[in-house]
């Protein structure tokens, strides 16, 4: 065994190994296609396809289907003959590939070790906004590089790891204007638009997805409080390069502006970019003031806003591919108690599982924290800054100051099932307090203290007590049952009537949710089909499909008689009775044969199959042929009778499997007596598998395979040699003195004759087939058969 390959497909049939054995199909070795979730053997002329070392009844094509894990082998046939064998090992979920994401750009994408924390860029907290089962982020991003400089020292990893359906989210611009490093230099006006195109072109020819990410913003501020357009034309350079290319762009550069001046010059300042005071973190003990990073709570901001221009590209074709699998946000709700106490704090905004969260408050002069509390009143930390993680459900945190008069709680009471079938109704009932806000996820759709809910979603409330302190309710999920249509069944056959329905959440009495029923009164019948409802099929059309015909299948099945004008088969001749196989004559690997076995050729053009038939008068007779073609291709015969070679060719069109076997009717000449008929191959795939021959005229018999007037001779002597046998040119003779000799076709007719001393050759002139040669010495006469290919 050569050249195996082990492959694992982890969790949803995705690569684990080496990334160049995904797609594309060329060198030796079983490649999988993530896509189609098959396996490609390499390129040969024949396949025959195991699991588990078990053969896999008609796998036969270069390809296969896989739907389970276990271990694959091939064997590959090439045209010289040669085989070998290949060997794969999957393990498959029925979810589908898994989906890659690489993010390439500058040091606001890349990731980060610990000794910097809380810095982090965007493409480091991307992996939390999708589910990890379908959607894997690779951060490619390398801080420092411009799009020159990570093109000419990075990209081509990137570019080689690539698969068909794999996508590359771009993002450069800032180092791009760095003048001072000819490396990194890259101005727009061609040049910086010429890197971007690279970057897309590329990835096209892999067959993955480029999507472009404007230049992200530095906290720069007018002094209007509007953010300054620190990196002028790149970020325009992007768009103009997405609008030129067609290719997806996600406005990053525009986004952040936007929010940025919601939040104000110094939350974004103080919450978003890399800017400390000191003491605030172990790893900048003395402070740090950075504009153009990011801290954690900055870093999830924009992949927050990545992922929001995801979902505004639904109507791409590629990229809304990935919205499914977008992890749900759940809101955390920030308040201060009493209002006003502090001078900022975290916002209130919603958050996929897992992320680290940064609680923090910055007090006013007049203000003393105290500590943070938690939805139910519960004490996390005395410290303005802590963490916590994002969780499945909408949640809240009260940042507790000096002169909180009582602790705010918010909780929500319900009248009955919060999950009910739809047009139902349940009602949700707030805590006491002065004033109410009720959501459904993010939009407010209540202000008193019951709320009505009748469609789905997680509902929340904020309650405001008397003395202006809030709360917000941890969140109750809403589930609506929708109604279904129902069809009525009267005949109990599990399919329903199109003319009688009705809706309902649960399946009423008597009703399916089928509704192909076009015979709602027969039980045996779900269309009206040719015979109409209330008829037997079987006994109202033919098998010609002749309403009240007389056709039937004949003993090799054929549909005969009626309207066909065809004949019955009368005799049924096995394949394997064969005298003579360039292959194997009685062969019973593939199932549904009849007698013992099948003829199988060697796949090869001239390999042939011999069959005898004796007729009780010379003419053209029906010929049936039940056979299996596996193949994608038709395979072709040319037909020797009697060593003479006929015009008509029999073509077997593919059967689709080995294991499916069909019946073709053709036309032949027989010869009045015996007949040896050869069925030579003219396709390289040789001929079909051969199950039986069948016959409309009870004139035609099964011959023998010996020609007895001839092999009735005497055959005692071994006083000659005869080699080699079979032979291509001519026939060596060698006898102990002279000698003559005859050869015979299989009908017993003398085509050759000839004499000699010794040794002679003979047979030079004979077309391929089977021949008997008669040797006469002066004491003996012997008589043999011989092969010409």
């Amino acid at each position: 065994m050569r050249n195996i390959n082990k492959i694992i497909f982890g969790l949803l049939f995705t690569l684990l190994l080496s990334p160049a054995l995904g797609f594309g199909f060329s060198g030796k070795g079983i490649v999988a296609d993530n896509q189609m979730k098959s396996l490609v053997a390499p390129d040969g002329c024949s396949y025959q396809w195991f699991k588990e070392g078990k053969l896999i009844i008609g796998a036969f094509h270069q390809s296969l289907s896989v739907d389970d894990a276990g271990n694959y082998t091939v064997i590959i046939t090439e045209e010289s003959g040669y085989s070998y064998t290949e060997e794969i090992s999957i393990a498959i979920n029925s979810v589908g590939a898994i989906i890659k994401i690489y993010t390439i750009g500058d040091s606001t994408v890349q990731d980060y070790n610990d000794g910097y924390y809380p810095r982090k860029g965007w493409g480091q907290v991307l992996p939390y906004f999708f589910n990890s089962s379908n959607v894997q982020v690779v951060n490619k991003a390398v801080g420092g590089t411009s799009s020159k400089s990570f093109y000419n020292n990075f990209w081509s990893v990137v570019r080689d790891a690539l698969q068909p359906g794999d996508y590359v989210f771009i993002q450069f611009g800032i180092n791009d204007r760095n003048k001072a490093d000819v490396a990194r230099y890259t101005p727009t006006g061609g040049e910086f638009e010429g890197y971007l195109t690279k970057f897309v072109n590329e990835t096209k020819a892999k067959g993955a997805y480029p999507v472009l990410v404007s230049t992200l913003r530095r906290n720069a501020w007018n002094a209007d409080g509007t953010v300054y357009d620190a990196y002028h034309d790149h970020p325009v350079a992007v768009r103009t390069v997405a609008n030129t290319l067609k290719v997806p762009l996600i406005d990053l550069d525009a986004k952040a502006k936007v929010q940025m001046e919601a939040a104000g010059q110094t939350y974004t300042t103080r919450f978003w970019y890399n800017n400390y005071v000191a003491g605030e973190y172990p790893n900048y003990p003395n402070g740090n003031t950075d504009d153009v990073h990011f801290q954690e709570m900055g870093a999830i901001a924009m992949a927050n806003l990545v992922v929001q221009g995801i979902e505004e590209l639904k109507s791409d074709v590629n990229v809304s591919k990935l919205i499914p699998y977008i992890k749900p946000r759940y809101q955390i709700g920030f308040n201060v108690d009493p209002v006003g106490s502090d001078l900022v704090t975290t916002r209130t905004s919603s958050y996929p599982e897992g992320l680290t969260i940064t609680l923090k408050t910055l007090p006013k002069t007049s203000g003393t924290f105290q500590k943070w509390n938690n939805a139910s009143g519960i004490q996390l930390s005395t410290s303005t800054l802590t963490t916590v993680k994002s969780g499945t459900a909408a949640t809240t945190y009260t940042a507790v100051y000096k002169g909180a008069t009582t602790t705010c709680t918010a909780t929500i009471s319900t009248s009955g099932a919060i999950s009910f079938c739809d047009g139902g109704s349940v009602s949700l009932t707030a805590s006491a307090g002065a004033s109410y806000v009720w959501k459904n996820g993010t939009n407010q759709v209540g202000v008193a203290q019951t709320y009505v809910a009748t469609t789905a979603g997680v509902y929340t409330v904020e309650v405001t007590g008397t003395n202006g302190c809030k709360a917000t309710s941890t969140g109750v999920t809403v589930t609506i049952q929708p109604k279904g249509t129902w069809y009525a069944d009267a005949d109990g056959d599990g399919k329903g009537d199109p003319a009688i329905s009705q809706s309902s959440c649960t399946q009423p009495l008597g009703y399916v949710a089928d509704n192909t029923d076009l015979c709602p009164n027969d039980r045996n019948m779900s269309e009206p089909g040719i015979c109409g409802c209330g008829k037997d099929e079987s006994k109202c059309v033919d098998c010609a499909n002749v309403v009240n015909g007389t056709a039937s299948l004949d003993a090799c099945g054929v549909c005969v008689g009626g309207n066909t004008g065809k004949m019955a088969c009368v005799l049924k001749i096995q394949a394997e009775e064969a005298c003579e196989v360039d292959g194997i004559n009685n062969e019973a690997i593939n199932a549904g044969f009849e007698g013992t076995g099948y003829v199988n050729t060697d796949n090869a053009i001239g390999k042939s199959a011999t069959f005898a038939f004796n007729a009780a008068a010379s003419g053209n007779y029906k010929l049936l042929i039940r056979y299996a073609n596996g193949g994608t291709a038709s395979r072709s015969s040319g037909v020797v009778v009697n060593s003479i070679e006929q015009n008509n060719v029999f073509v077997f069109p593919s059967t689709g499997a080995f294991t499916k076997w069909i019946t073709i009717e053709t036309d032949i000449y027989l010869h009045k007596g015996g007949n040896m008929v050869r069925l030579v191959a003219k396709t390289s795939d040789g001929l079909p598998n051969l199950d039986y021959f069948g016959f409309t005229d009870n004139s035609v018999s099964g011959g023998s395979c010996l020609v007895t007037s001839i092999l009735g001779e005497e055959l005692i002597s071994n006083d000659f040699i005869c080699y080699p046998n079979p032979f291509t040119g001519s026939v060596l003779l060698k006898a102990s003195g002279a000698y003559s000799y005859a050869i015979f076709d299989l009908m017993g007719k003398e085509i050759e004759s000839g004499d000699g001393v010794e040794t002679g050759l003979a047979g030079n002139e004979l077309i391929p087939g089977i021949y008997f040669l008669r040797l006469k010495t002066e004491k003996n006469t012997s008589t043999l058969r011989i092969i010409k290919r």
